[in-house]
């Protein structure tokens, strides 16, 4: 927390972390095993009112990720954060 506040930042990366917006047990059994926290690691980061993230909500979300048995990007893992400034 002293790291953020009255700090600009952009912290950017795959997190291999779903979205507070996204439930595993959507995924394909297999693919929901890789997420067998129930809150994600990275919800925290989503409501610091000192962190804008790039997914404010559900709507703002991309697909991120494409496992390989998918015919297209079904999760967001990669995520993006800044100072409110």
């Amino acid at each position: 927390r002293e790291f953020v506040e009255g700090q600009e930042f952009l912290l950017a990366g795959d997190l291999n972390s779903l979205t507070p917006y996204e439930d595993a047990s959507t995924l394909a059994k297999d693919e929901a095993a890789l997420y067998p926290e129930s809150n994600t690691p990275a919800a925290p980061l989503y409501v610091d009112p000192n962190i804008v993230p790039l997914w404010r909500d559900a709507s703002t979300r991309r697909a991120t990720y494409k496992p390989w048995t998918s015919p297209a990007p079904d999760r967001t893992i990669d995520h993006a954060f800044c100072s409110p400034d």
